[in-house]
């Protein structure tokens, strides 16, 4: 089953790797009722660039399309198309605003 749903937009979490010193940035979605909450993320060695990503994230302009749908399992999660791709990243959030 899918509902298609428009305003499911995403609450951004930046998470620190101690390690290699890169941000993940995660896209989640804790009031569109999925049992899956965690959505897409993405991987980035500037802080600054995690925050702007973050900022357009919850802006709702880098996640559109949001649906929700059921995998195999039954568990239902928010799947959606990103406007950002890692590669073009700092050209992406430039072109929507960010």
């Amino acid at each position: 089953m899918t509902t298609q749903t428009s305003d499911l937009t995403p609450t951004a979490t930046i998470e620190c790797d101690e390690h290699d010193g890169s941000f993940a940035v995660w896209a989640s979605y804790p009031h569109a009722g999925t049992d899956r909450v965690t959505g897409q993320g993405w991987s980035v060695l500037d802080k600054g660039l995690a925050e702007r990503m973050a900022a357009a994230l919850e802006a709702g302009v880098v996640l559109v399309n949001q649906t929700i749908k059921t995998d195999v399992n039954g568990r239902t999660y928010v799947a959606a198309s990103s406007q950002v791709l890692g590669r073009k990243m700092n050209a992406d959030l430039k072109r929507l605003g960010y």
